[in-house]
């Protein structure tokens, strides 16, 4: 009952907040300067009032070789204050150059400053602990976006993004990117 009623509340304030609901693509370019690290990351994401899904493709490569991911947070939970959003989500991770896959979790935020339409954001992911006693993937984002296009419905943002990676709880990534996300709503 009270979860239908919140979702009817966020979605009765779509006129203010109407990014509420929407669908957000993008791609980003990384650079990690400590280990001579390239990633490039593609997402797309599904927003609709306390709910949302994320899908994301990643590629780091380095010295060692490439590592290919495919994150999919199935359902995100999202708590909308104006502009700010408080998120959590389950994050099923699959890793297809190596056949396997492992849980995640999700959480983080989003803050929209209108006037300049701008928004800040930032993620930590921490993946179940697999058989080797060590968690797969910790990850934590730190993100702003700066709009520089505006048709109707189509938004269109320049990305900088800081990420740390560490992988089995001893390769760490230190990575900095650039790119673009595409929403509409």
């Amino acid at each position: 009952h009270t979860i239908g009623a919140a979702q009817m509340a966020a979605l009765e304030n779509k006129h203010i907040y109407p990014e509420r609901v929407g669908f957000n693509a993008g791609v980003d370019l990384g650079y990690g300067f400590s280990r001579n690290t390239w990633n490039i990351t593609t997402r797309a994401r599904v927003n609709w009032g306390l709910f949302g899904s994320d899908f994301k493709y990643n590629s780091l490569t380095d010295i060692t070789g490439q590592l290919n991911t495919v994150d999919w947070q199935v359902i995100v939970f999202r708590i909308p204050i104006q502009s700010f959003n408080l998120e959590y989500g389950f994050v099923f991770i699959s890793v297809p150059n190596q056949g396997v896959s492992y849980g995640s979790n999700a959480f983080g935020f989003d803050f929209k400053i209108r006037p300049i339409g701008t928004t800040l954001g930032s993620h930590y992911y921490w993946s179940s602990v697999t058989s080797l006693d060590t968690r797969f993937r910790k990850a934590f984002e730190l993100s702003g976006d700066v709009e520089v296009l505006e048709r109707n419905h189509f938004h269109l943002s320049l990305l900088i993004k800081y990420s740390y990676q560490q992988f089995f709880e001893e390769t760490d990534f230190n990575l900095l990117s650039a790119g673009f996300i595409m929403k509409l709503y």
